[in-house]
């Protein structure tokens, strides 16, 4: 009786570990879409970037109607957004959609 329970509970274990060890396979992520998704987050944080400077050029504009394209800041801008453009439009074309 105490060697059936001695092999009952090694079985129980085995496979309490194996079951363990499977699922933690089949839940990990992979290398690929841990990767895809931290270059989706870059780009979106781009994009939130775009965004706020765009905003930033929308109110330099309302703010000095006749004056703001002299102005070094909105410039500075101007050309910012385009960098951010390009590289926004590099990571959607290599990406593919």
């Amino acid at each position: 009786m105490k060697k059936l329970s001695i092999i009952l509970g090694v079985i129980i274990s085995l496979g309490i570990i194996c079951g363990g060890v499977y699922r933690f396979d089949c839940c990990k992520a992979s290398k690929k879409s841990v990767i895809e998704l931290a270059g989706n987050f870059q780009i979106y944080k781009l994009e939130q970037y775009r965004r706020y400077l765009q905003e930033r050029i929308w109110t330099l504009q309302n703010r000095f109607p006749n004056s703001y394209q002299t102005m070094h800041e909105y410039r500075r801008l101007v050309e910012e957004m385009r960098q951010i453009d390009t590289k926004i439009n590099a990571f959607y074309q290599r990406r593919g959609g």
